[in-house]
């Protein structure tokens, strides 16, 4: 239940969430392996500071230019 659950489940958001299946058809069961949704959440997080970073240094560099 996503409802409720707050910050965790915002971080997931644009995540592959890894889902497990097993058992036959009929009585299909399915299991979220949780390790590797936060290992794939906390790549997104790296990877969207890293970027924030990138833009901000080539910013700050572009704003050095044009004041010469």
């Amino acid at each position: 239940n996503a409802q409720g659950a707050g910050r965790p489940v915002n971080e997931l958001r644009g995540v592959t969430v890894p889902v497990k299946l097993s058992g036959p058809f009929e009585k299909l069961a399915w299991n979220i392996d949780w390790r590797e949704a936060a290992q794939e959440a906390l790549k997104s997080r790296v990877a969207e500071q890293a970027e924030q970073k990138l833009k901000e240094s080539a910013r700050d560099a572009l704003k050095g230019l044009l004041r010469r």
